[in-house]
């Protein structure tokens, strides 16, 4: 008879032989769940990059180079320029002490103002940071266009400012702290009446202030629903624009506010989160796209000062207004060399550029003008 613990230790053996054998094939049949690994900087680049040639692809818009002409032939197309065009006060050494002076002084920057308005042409020029001493010579620029300067009851050395070709006629305008609200009409291909609505802002310019930018951007809205619901109108539904220098970049609040509609009360800037924007929250009924992101082809900056390039300026438009072109002041043979003077430490403004901002533009088309 054989030994009964010899037997219980071969029979031990042969059950660990089989519980391993178990367990390595359950490892083997096993699939491990790829780790999620926070893409990199470099890794959301070219995401975004991909994003935009394909948005660039399904998008026929066109880019107008430098100089180019943003004129209109079609009754249902428009065209705008929005420009902060750098007041006086602010063109002083203390404020841009690496540009020459040669390049700020209004003997300089004006010829080349003036060109840019004359070369482009558009239907509606929208301007920020005006000096009112210099409105009237301004104005001379564009012989044929009506004109309106923001009303401020205070005394300033910069305003916002309004021109305009007669195939748009002015119904209403309201003027705010920083804010331009203006409405036209106009006749379309089939002779219907159709409405614009614009906003041209300029926003807070103080970084520690992102709360100011926000009730500023915040009243204006209010303003331009209340006046579409005064006119019967959903306003949803209207044709709408805002334009100008909003001081903030794409990863702000503001931008946010546009892009989304919506600004969660209690949200915060990443650099500032001691401060609230906003307590409650804040929204509007438009459904807008930003124009030179639209076109797939988004400037790289608006605003150059050396060493420190960034983008400010946004032209908004509602999703009833078909993107057409997008004015690019970097391209072709003039915006070409104006970028290679802009490289490195180079900035704003200088020999070939009047501002410290870029001027931008964008032509749009009813979508459907019978029923606009």
């Amino acid at each position: 008879m054989p030994n009964t613990s010899l037997i219980q230790v071969i029979i031990l053996g042969l059950g660990a032989i089989g519980a391993g054998s178990a367990a390595a094939w359950l490892l083997r049949s096993r699939r491990r769940k790829p780790v999620q690994r926070r893409p990199t900087k470099k890794g959301v680049d070219r995401r975004r990059q991909a994003r935009l040639r394909a948005v660039a692809a399904a998008t026929p818009c066109k880019a107008v180079p430098r100089y180019g002409s943003l004129k209109t032939a079609d009754p249902n197309q428009f065209s705008l320029l929005s420009w902060n065009v750098l007041a006086d006060g602010l063109s002083d050494k203390k404020r841009l002490p690496m540009v020459l002076p040669g390049h700020t002084g209004w003997h300089h920057r004006a010829p080349l103002i003036r060109e840019e308005l004359h070369a482009t042409a558009p239907d509606l020029v929208a301007l920020q940071e005006v000096d009112p001493s210099r409105w009237e010579e301004m104005r001379a620029w564009l012989p044929g266009y009506e004109s309106l300067l923001q009303d401020k009851k205070e005394e300033s050395k910069m305003l916002l400012g309004l021109m305009w070709k007669p195939r748009l006629q002015l119904v209403w305008a309201e003027h705010r702290s920083l804010v331009m609200l203006a409405e036209f009409s106009f006749n379309d291909g089939a002779g219907n009446l159709q409405t614009l609505y614009l906003m041209n802002l300029h926003l807070e310019g103080s970084p520690y202030r992102p709360n100011d930018r926000i009730s500023q951007l915040k009243s204006g809205l209010l303003r331009m629903t209340a006046r579409q619901e005064a006119n019967g109108m959903q306003p949803s539904t209207c044709s709408t624009l805002v334009c100008g220098d909003f001081n903030s970049g794409p990863e702000n609040c503001p931008y946010r506010l546009m892009h989304r509609g919506r600004l969660e009360g209690g949200s915060t800037e990443a650099g500032l989160p001691q401060i609230e924007v906003t307590r409650t929250s804040v929204s509007h009924p438009y459904k807008l796209y930003d124009a030179y992101m639209e076109s797939g082809d988004p400037l790289p900056w608006t605003r150059k000062v050396p060493g420190r390039p960034a983008t400010l300026d946004y032209i908004w438009a509602t999703s009833d207004l078909d993107l057409v072109a997008v004015y690019h002041p970097l391209k072709g043979l003039h915006g070409q060399k104006l970028a290679t003077s802009c490289r490195g430490l180079g900035g704003l403004p200088n020999s070939l550029c009047p501002s410290d901002h870029l001027p931008l533009g964008a032509t749009f088309r009813l979508r459907s003008p019978a029923l606009s």
